[in-house]
């Protein structure tokens, strides 16, 4: 059941978690395809990121048919695209995708932080520990390392964060992770 004028937050993994996205050209093509659905299908895109075998997305669609019609399109032209590189046709690329409406603003936010912090947790980008660690499933994140995060995170093109840092500053996307703290959604969560 989906809703007409609704956030949704979307994640999806390759089959068998195959690295399918590992090099910068794949996940280019990929962030090129999904910005082209976007508009194709008149999506608002609040967050996203793209790892070599998951992706997320915070989103809002207008119309409830949209999201499935919006995610086979992704899924089909993607995995088409990289299956003819590989020479692999037909090979299954994605597993499935999963989705979930925000219950609240606060869990909004929440969301926006966790997609953006994705490349640290996935070690996609460099942190240490003294940067950002889980205590307990949730993420610490000691008040004077915020800007080291950070700047880590800011190198990582394949996510919507360093839009948002030269539109808000790194002040603010700073600042947004101690107002909507990160806490671990399942035990042993894989994306």
């Amino acid at each position: 059941l989906y809703l007409d004028n609704t956030e949704y937050f979307i994640t999806a993994s390759t089959c068998n978690r195959q690295r399918v996205f590992l090099s910068d050209t794949r996940k280019e093509l990929l962030r090129d395809m999904l910005r082209r659905k976007v508009e194709q299908y008149g999506l608002t895109l609040f967050a996203w990121v793209i790892l070599m075998d998951h992706y997320h997305l915070l989103l809002r669609i207008a119309e409830r048919a949209a999201l499935q019609r919006f995610v086979k399109s992704l899924h089909g032209e993607s995995a088409v695209s990289v299956n003819k590189e590989d020479g692999s046709p037909g090979r299954r690329v994605w597993y499935s995708y999963w989705d979930r409406c925000p219950r609240s603003e606060r869990d909004f936010h929440t969301l926006f932080n966790y997609i953006h912090i994705n490349p640290a947790k996935h070690g996609a980008v460099h942190i240490s520990d003294q940067v950002a660690r889980t205590e307990g499933g949730v993420w610490v994140f000691p008040k004077n390392a915020g800007g080291d995060l950070h700047d880590a995170l800011a190198t990582y093109p394949f996510s919507s964060y360093p839009h948002y840092t030269r539109q808000h500053g790194k002040d603010a996307m700073v600042n947004a992770w101690f107002d909507y703290p990160l806490v671990a959604h399942v035990e042993g969560d894989l994306s």
